[in-house]
């Protein structure tokens, strides 16, 4: 039952998100040709910064939009008039939370990659392309570590945030049904309340490891004892994910435990 439940979840919520993404992905390959053709020689100016901030619009956009509407697919299915249905399935709550979880995820994660990807078709242009090693080895030197690496290390810290932050956004909207009247109201105030939490915890845990108070943060060609830029920024995303996956953990259990035991539909 559990595959249905997935099968049908994907379904809903690729026929809106799978056609949204393949027009980014479009749009990203229409901008190389526009670059590699210099076509953007025979438009004006302003014409070419209006498309490339268009394009940047819509990176942005799709990203926020795809959130909105898994956690949108997510209320509706178990908290509107939809919800009386699903659970006078043959389901448990679990499996209901799981699948939505599992797809919801899944999406989160496409949704990373395609952006990355799209943005990869239309920067490495072969002009780019040409100069790669030459740019790579100006950034490995700035960055202190391998720019490859680094850039690796970045997608997959997204890939594993996109994944979490959906299950952190379930747990707001089944808190916010707990609330008898202003049940979004109710879980949005969750989500910007947890997410300025995490950002205190984050800051606290910094300190107390040092990374802000023992060291300065280098910057330019001062060599007293300090933290480089990336070191820094290593060290303050290496908090968060734990404390994101951990977050994750705890707003998932709770979550679970909010369908099974105090789940309300009126």
């Amino acid at each position: 039952m559990l595959s249905r439940l997935m099968k049908y979840e994907m379904r809903s919520q690729s026929r809106l998100l799978l056609p949204l993404h393949a027009l980014l992905l479009l749009a990203s390959i229409l901008g190389r040709f526009f670059i590699t053709g210099k076509v953007y020689e025979r438009v004006p100016t302003v014409v070419f910064i209006i498309l490339i901030t268009l394009y940047l619009f819509s990176l942005v956009g799709i990203s926020t939009g795809t959130q909105l509407f898994i956690s949108v697919r997510f209320y509706q299915s178990l908290f509107s008039d939809e919800g009386y249905l699903a659970f006078t399935l043959p389901v448990t709550p679990g499996q209901h939370l799981l699948a939505r979880t599992l797809v919801g995820g899944l999406w989160a994660l496409i949704d990373t990659v395609i952006i990355f990807a799209s943005f990869i078709i239309l920067v490495m242009v072969p002009e780019v392309s040409a100069h790669w090693p030459e740019l790579s080895e100006a950034l490995t030197k700035e960055l202190g570590m391998d720019s490859n690496a680094f850039f690796i290390l970045m997608f997959l810290l997204n890939c594993i945030s996109a994944f979490t932050g959906i299950i952190l956004i379930y747990f707001c909207i089944a808190v916010g049904q707990l609330f008898s009247k202003h049940r979004i109201l109710m879980a949005l105030l969750t989500y910007l309340g947890l997410t300025a939490l995490v950002s205190v915890i984050v800051l606290l845990t910094s300190v107390l490891s040092g990374t802000l108070v023992s060291k300065t943060i280098r910057f330019g060609s001062e060599t007293t004892e300090s933290y480089s830029q990336t070191e820094y920024f290593l060290s303050i995303t290496k908090n968060s994910l734990i404390l994101a996956i951990v977050q994750a953990v705890i707003a998932y259990v709770i979550t679970h435990y909010i369908l099974s035991k105090k789940i309300n539909l009126n």
